[in-house]
């Protein structure tokens, strides 16, 4: 196998050169023209101007798409997100509220049994208040008798 590198190269000889340039001449080609390219003048650095070759998509990275996304649809992420708030406060204040009226439930019931106790404490005055009355008229009535009698029933002394 021939060595084939850099300082092993010999150039081309007369006739080599010769037969190369009648072979180029018989091609059939036409020379290259520079056409100039009119390109929109453009104030945004890093435009690219080449198409691409390949056939593929290029990945977006998905920070860029969401905030594509955002920008495109930022009225209704704000409005979805007030509604997602306002529900928010509506749900607390509902439970709240179910709180407050369960609060209110015992607080019902404690004064009902309040109520019952108390009720039931002024019909034992009331009836202990009747049985003070009774014997304290008793007593009178005793005393009255005792202090009556003796001096009534008694005989005289005096003719």
């Amino acid at each position: 196998m021939l060595n084939r590198d850099r300082s092993s190269h010999v150039s081309k000889t007369r006739n080599e050169r010769s037969a190369y340039q009648r072979y180029i001449h018989r091609l059939e080609s036409q020379p290259t023209i520079e056409e100039p390219i009119e390109i929109d003048p453009s104030y945004e650095a890093g435009q690219e101007l080449a198409e691409s070759t390949s056939r593929s998509k290029r990945t977006i990275p998905l920070s860029l798409r969401i905030r594509d996304h955002l920008e495109k649809n930022w009225i209704g992420w704000s409005f979805g997100l007030l509604m997602v708030i306002a529900i928010f406060f509506l749900y607390d204040a509902r439970v709240n509220i179910a709180i407050f009226n369960h609060d209110l439930s015992n607080q019902q019931q404690k004064l009902d049994r309040i109520s019952t106790s108390l009720d039931n404490i002024t019909y034992t005055d009331h009836a202990q208040d009747l049985i003070i009355q009774e014997l304290r008229i008793r007593l009178e009535y005793l005393v009255n008798t005792i202090t009556v009698s003796p001096t009534e029933n008694a005989p005289s002394e005096s003719p």
